[in-house]
């Protein structure tokens, strides 16, 4: 079974089920298109990992201009077509032509734990309905994103930098708080370092004693 690139724990039979379950459940959503995908899919990820400390799916993310972009997508969503899985429908949105795809089967997700499903729907819940533009943007000022040059892997250890506006932990308000402490001595707001990553992984242990 191939596996996700750099991924520990996860393999593209996972991810191409996953991708079967949002287009079901993005059916009626003219405006998840391959950008909105890949926008969906790093969030899911990501957001995952601020929460859990670990990547639902483990795939690979690069920094382009249109935002984080999923490492391997074009290949996964070309061999579900030729195996019939799904099929590409295009559309003409905001006098645009976005291709986005139809499931043509019921998608297995066994491979989920509950926990899992219920994050990927509250993922979908508060971000399908944007448009490529409104999700581009809003992933333009994810900190991951920030923190990498153009063509850089997105360093998932980067998410526990995020304001207040794109964190998802309960105690997001905590985790502000100690952001704010490092701007202020630092100049260097775009910079993560492991040192950082070490201290603040310290300080949350310290926190919860």
């Amino acid at each position: 079974m191939a596996t996700l690139h750099n991924s520990p724990a996860g393999d593209v039979a996972k991810v191409e089920e996953l991708l079967l379950y949002i287009f079901q459940k993005a059916a009626d959503k003219p405006n998840v298109g391959e950008t909105v995908l890949h926008k969906l899919l790093y969030f899911i990820d990501f957001d995952h990992y601020e929460i859990h400390e670990e990547p639902l799916m483990g795939c690979r993310y690069v920094r382009n201009h249109y935002g984080p972009t999923v490492v391997g997508l074009d290949q996964w969503l070309a061999d579900m077509v030729i195996r019939g899985d799904i099929e590409p429908v295009e559309r003409i949105v905001y006098e645009y032509r976005q291709r986005s795809y139809k499931s043509l089967r019921d998608p297995d997700m066994g491979g989920f734990s509950e926990e899992q499903i219920s994050h990927v729907d509250s993922v979908l819940d508060r971000l399908s309905d944007m448009t490529a533009k409104a999700i581009s943007d809003f992933s333009h000022g994810d900190y991951p994103w920030m923190a990498a040059s153009d063509g850089e892997i997105l360093d998932y250890e980067a998410v526990f930098y995020r304001d207040e506006r794109h964190s998802v932990r309960d105690d997001k308000a905590d985790v502000i708080e100690f952001i704010e402490i490092f701007h202020k001595a630092s100049n260097e707001n775009k910079y993560v370092d492991q040192k950082r990553i070490d201290a603040y992984k310290q300080w949350r242990e310290e926190s919860a004693l």
